[in-house]
């Protein structure tokens, strides 16, 4: 496994060994940043990691040859509702809407911003699968998602919907693999 460190809020480029965060704090300020990611076995089963990335302290991020961001179906509806899976981590709506794939608090250029993105029945789903090459850098564009999403957009979003699942389709589109 490796040990990945990083600290919010202190650069507009924030790295580690298979992480980097690209953020201006002078734009964006997160206050809550929270997101699901799994790992795919060679069996095809999901385990799945709860990340707060607006704590400022290190996690492990393992080598994984394919991960997901969000919660597949069928783990929302299997749920044991234990370990990441607690509704008292914060991530869990309700039966009827299950787990919030990604959490984002803060502000932008000023502006207060909620994003509570998920969803698992279509045609709102909010998970999205990747490919890992040897030896990747995942890399969360912040400030291209910020400036990507269109002006009309609720910057108060807490329940699946198609404005959710539009605004998590932005959100990966700016989650690379290096």
């Amino acid at each position: 496994m490796r040990h990945v460190f990083f600290f919010l809020f202190t650069t507009t480029l924030l790295s580690a060994q298979n992480l980097r965060l690209e953020v201006n704090a002078d734009e964006v300020e997160m206050e809550v940043f929270m997101l699901y990611i799994g790992q795919i076995s060679e069996h095809g089963d999901i385990t799945y990691e709860l990340y707060d990335l607006s704590a400022q302290s290190s996690f492990d991020l393992p080598y994984i040859s394919s991960f997901v961001l969000g919660v597949d179906s069928v783990s929302q509806v299997l749920s044991s509702f234990e370990g990441v899976f607690d509704p008292l981590q914060g991530m869990y709506w309700t039966w009827q809407n299950g787990y919030i794939a990604v959490k984002m608090e803060g502000r932008y250029k000023g502006d207060d911003f909620v994003y509570h993105l998920g969803g698992f029945r279509e045609p709102f789903v909010c998970y999205h699968a990747l490919e890992v090459a040897d030896h990747s850098l995942l890399t969360i564009d912040l400030d291209a998602f910020y400036e990507s999403l269109p002006s009309d957009v609720s910057r108060h979003i807490m329940s699946p919907g198609s404005e959710a699942k539009n605004v998590f389709d932005t959100f990966v589109a700016h989650v690379s693999l290096d």
